[in-house]
């Protein structure tokens, strides 16, 4: 009986002492899981990054090191901020005389494309009319008399005569600037003449193209 006794208290204190073992080699074993695998890195490659780290530091130092040098040999410069520039010419006049032949040479151009403008009757009989009428009546307190006038396709002229050059000069801004008809663009040219005193012609150009009702193409004559 005592012998059954001790047998049975044998094998419970073995089964506490496995329990006690079990638990502590389980919660090893749980710690083991639990706590993150502790990297060991190579005595070579903590070298290398130094190193690289080290080399990358130096570079940067050498060229700030260059860039410091480089503004300051530019602030020293005296003329490092100056720009050579080459001495500018003085503006040059135009000539006078030949200002005069352009401005010739430009009216006898116009003249020379009224001239070659074709005709158109229908139109121009009418217009020459009015021309006539309204030239004459102005000719009065213009103090020029009328000499002839013209119509072609889109442009008329009227030849008016002064007693001088100087009295041209006083009183052709009416045939420019006067209300009459026909109401077209005006312009005239008075170039000085050799002689003053002797009585004075120019022609009046009238631009009738862009008038209302005129048609660009002229009709057939």
């Amino acid at each position: 009986m005592s012998n059954t006794k001790r047998s049975i208290v044998l094998v419970s204190t073995c089964g506490l002492l496995s329990g006690v073992a079990g638990s502590v080699v389980g919660g090893m074993a749980i710690r083991q899981l639990q706590e993150p695998p502790v990297e060991r890195r190579s005595p070579v490659l903590d070298a290398k990054e130094a190193g690289a780290k080290h080399w990358l530091r130096e570079n940067q130092l050498e060229r700030l090191a260059r860039l410091e040098e480089r503004l300051n040999a530019k602030d020293d410069s005296p003329s490092s901020d100056k720009i050579d520039t080459p001495p500018q010419e003085p503006p040059s006049h135009p000539d006078p005389e030949e200002e005069s032949e352009k401005l010739v040479q430009h009216w006898e151009d116009r003249l020379q494309r009224y001239a070659d403008e074709p005709e158109d009757r229908v139109w121009a009989a009418p217009m020459k009319k009015s021309l006539e009428s309204s030239v004459s009546s102005l000719a009065t307190q213009g103090h020029f008399t009328l000499v002839e006038t013209e119509c072609r396709s889109q442009t008329c002229s009227a030849t008016v005569e002064w007693k001088d050059y100087s009295d041209a000069m006083e009183s052709h801004s009416q045939l420019i600037f006067e209300q009459y008809g026909p109401n077209c663009a005006r312009d005239v040219f008075l170039p000085e003449p050799e002689d003053r005193q002797v009585p004075y012609q120019a022609t009046v150009l009238y631009d009738c193209s862009q008038s209302p009702g005129k048609s660009q193409s002229p009709s057939k004559s």
